[in-house]
């Protein structure tokens, strides 16, 4: 697996690569990671991830020398498949040292909006759009995380095959337990890296049509956007609890004691946050938007048109109290064990993988 983002980096798409690879060597593949190095990543050890040269630019460490890095490996490692989990840098590389292997890409994000955060121009979001296109366009299978991202992977030009495959989540983890007892203030969780692209203005003009007095509002993560956030939820009249980065079994804790989570953001191809919240028991109220279209389903939550229509639902939701039971139930499917399983045979359905004997590795 190549990536640009790895643990200890804290991403979506850092959990989402760990826990896939790590479900994969369950299952008897050997998997190992090619991620940037750089930072406090030198101070991990950990003899399945490969760290590339990067050097740090805007906050992110951005690989230089990867071909020549990939290339050894490759020669070295003689892998059967190659999964990207980027069209760029590191993703580039592989592509062009793949050889006859091949090659896997799980889009896992909308680069059009992302662009936004550096320069507003319709142009460069179209060639962010191209170019992911085209990178698909030379792999032997796509991943998406949701129905909504295929629509619009085929919509946007990708003529190769895909399949829909959620992130799984590590539901050893992130699972029914102990839960904050009923009653107010009503608990409203937020959980998400705090930047413009997860709409928080709009979320805090949601949130403050609560009625005062009668909710606290969560907030776990951090981003470009955390002091306008908390300052824009407090100006609404809001109790705050700002918790910071929470990771692991920490993370589910918190999840288990709100009343409800709430998601306003329009950017996403899954929301793996929301399944982990519901994974967790607790109902989720979200704006309707794609990639999380497919998470909050029946006794999953609520999905609102506008920001608006949040506190509404929030407050008929708390009313309602959900079995936690219920509610985790229905997110079954995003499982790491169930997606890690669906992945394995994707890989197998290449043709370039036999299934590996009782007890052996591939």
């Amino acid at each position: 697996m190549v990536t640009t983002t790895y643990p200890p980096h804290v991403s979506g798409v850092a959990r989402s690569v760990e826990t896939t690879a790590t479900e994969l060597r369950l299952r008897g593949v050997r998997c190992i990671v090619l991620a940037p190095s750089g930072g406090e990543v030198d101070c991990c050890n950990d003899h399945f991830v490969i760290r590339v040269p990067a050097v740090k630019v805007n906050g992110f460490y951005m690989t230089v020398r990867t071909r020549p890095t990939i290339r050894q490996v490759i020669r070295r490692l003689e892998p059967h498949i190659i999964h990207s989990h980027h069209p760029f840098l590191i993703g580039d590389a592989a592509l062009l040292e793949r050889g006859s292997r091949p090659l896997v890409y799980t889009y896992h994000t909308n680069y059009e909006h992302y662009v936004q955060r550096f320069v507003s121009s319709e142009q460069i979001e179209k060639l962010a759009i191209e170019k992911a296109v085209g990178y698909a366009n030379h792999c032997q299978l796509v991943l998406a995380p949701s129905t909504d991202t295929l629509k619009k992977l085929r919509r946007d030009g990708v003529r190769v095959p895909i399949a829909v495959l959620p992130t799984g989540i590590d539901d050893s983890i992130f699972r029914l337990g102990q839960r904050k007892q009923p009653g107010e203030p009503r608990v409203v969780g937020f959980v998400s890296r705090l930047g413009p692209e997860k709409n928080l203005v709009g979320l805090a003009r949601g949130l403050g049509r609560l009625e005062p007095g009668r909710y606290r509002v969560i907030v776990v993560g951090d981003g470009p956007s955390r002091e306008s956030f908390l300052t824009d939820l407090r100006a609404a009249g809001l109790m705050v609890h700002y918790a910071g980065v929470l990771k692991g079994p920490v993370l589910a804790a918190a999840y288990r004691g709100m009343d409800v989570f709430v998601f306003a953001s329009r950017a996403e191809t899954q929301g793996m946050v929301v399944a982990e919240a519901a994974l967790c028991g607790t109902p989720v109220v979200a704006l309707d938007a794609p990639g999380v279209r497919d998470v909050v389903r029946g006794a999953v939550g609520r999905l609102v048109s506008a920001v608006e229509d949040l506190a509404p639902a929030i407050e008929a939701t708390c009313r309602e109290r959900r079995p936690p039971e219920l509610v985790s139930g229905a997110v079954s499917g995003f499982t790491a064990r169930e997606c890690g399983r669906r992945l394995l045979e994707l890989y197998l359905c290449t043709g370039h993988l036999t299934p590996p004997p009782p007890g052996g590795t591939l």
